[in-house]
C-alpha cells in the first residue's frame, strides 16, 4: 500500500522473507500543502509526478537496514526528544545541478528547524548503533522525476514557479519509511512514526 501504513509482517507476507530493508525518516507536509503541490505538477512532459500519498521531506536516509534493526526501530515509539516546528516550502529547483535533469523538487524556506531535528534523530540513531551521517543534501521535496527531459520546457518550468512559497505547516512527528526501487521509479510505504515532544 504505497505511502499508507504497512506492518513489516505485511512486507514479507507480500515480498517473502526479506534479510533488510532501505529505509529512510521523512517529514510528511499538511494535506493542504501536498495539494498545493499538486498546482507544479504540469507542463513538460516526461515527467512521472510525485503521487500524493508518495510525497515526503527526508530527515535522513539509511540505506539497506537488518530487518531485526528494522523492527527495533519500527517498535521503538518513544518521542524524539526535538520540539515541534514550523516549515515552509519556497522556490524551485533541479538535480543534479549541473547536467541533465532527473528530480524537480520545491525547496525549505528555513533550514534551522530540520538541522535541530536531524540532530535530536542523529543522536537517538546513534544511541541505537547507527553511525553518524555525512549526508549534506539540500533539503527538498521530490515534485516530479525526469524521465526524458525537454530542455526547454523545463527551463520554463523553473522560471515559472521560482517564486512558488506554500503554507506553512506544523512538523508534530517524523516517520520511517521504506524505499523500494521499481523499474517506474521508488516507491515508499510508511512503517513507523514518532511523535516529537520538547525536553
Amino acid at each position: 500500500m504505497p505511502g499508507g501504513d504497512c506492518s513489516l509482517a505485511a512486507v514479507n507476507a507480500r515480498d517473502g522473507a526479506m534479510t533488510a530493508l532501505r529505509v529512510f525518516y521523512a517529514i510528511v507536509p499538511s494535506d493542504e500543502v501536498i495539494d498545493d503541490i499538486g498546482t507544479l505538477q504540469w507542463g513538460p512532459s516526461g515527467v512521472r509526478w510525485t503521487l500524493p500519498d508518495q510525497v515526503h521531506l527526508t530527515l535522513r536516509f539509511l540505506g539497506a537496514v537488518p530487518m531485526r534493526a528494522v523492527e527495533a526501530l519500527v517498535s521503538d515509539t518513544r518521542p524524539l526528544a526535538a520540539a515541534p516546528c514550523t516549515l515552509q516550502l519556497q522556490g524551485v529547483g533541479h538535480a543534479p545541478p549541473r547536467g541533465a535533469a532527473k528530480v524537480l523538487w520545491a525547496g525549505v524556506r528555513d533550514e534551522a528547524p530540520l538541522h535541530a531535528l536531524r540532530g535530536a534523530l542523529d543522536k537517538r540513531l546513534q544511541a541505537q548503533g547507527f553511525g553518524p551521517t555525512s549526508e549534506r543534501r539540500r533539503p527538498h521535496v521530490t515534485v516530479g522525476r525526469v524521465r526524458r527531459g525537454d530542455d526547454a520546457a523545463l527551463a520554463d518550468w523553473l522560471s515559472g514557479h521560482g517564486l512558488y512559497r506554500s503554507a506553512p505547516f506544523a512538523v508534530r512527528a517524523v516517520e520511517l519509511w521504506r524505499s523500494e526501487l521499481r523499474p517506474e521509479g521508488s516507491e515508499f510505504t510508511r512503517l513507523g512514526r514518532m511523535l516529537l515532544a520538547a525536553g
